[in-house]
């Protein structure tokens, strides 16, 4: 499949497009896919593997079962316990990096 450059939403009664480039954190909860943007967060209507197979793995993250991140946004990352990470974004904006991602996660920045 090619990658995504751009990604239709749902916003009140229209749909949107937003281009990738504006997209900081693809995340789940209760099964729904959302994308996070500076101009809020969004209902996706894709999985997330298919969000991880679709977007460019040089710029985007897998960091947890629920999140994939742009890491061009990481600012700080946090040791919790038992081996995960908080990941910080730029606008403060907090990612828990799971387990199974961190060594992946931190090899990503040298």
């Amino acid at each position: 499949q090619r990658k995504l450059e751009r990604i239709l939403v749902r916003r009140a009664s229209k749909l949107v497009v937003i281009p990738v480039e504006d997209v900081a954190v693809f995340e789940s909860e209760d099964k729904v896919v959302y994308v996070r943007t500076a101009e809020g967060r969004f209902v996706l209507h894709m999985s997330m593997t298919e969000m991880e197979d679709r977007v460019n793995g040089d710029v985007f993250c897998r960091v947890h079962k629920q999140a994939i991140v742009r890491l061009s946004l990481v600012r700080e990352i946090h040791a919790l316990p038992g081996g995960q990470y908080l990941a910080k974004l730029c606008d403060g904006y907090e990612v828990q990096v799971g387990r199974n991602y961190a060594h992946e996660f931190r090899s990503r920045f040298g």
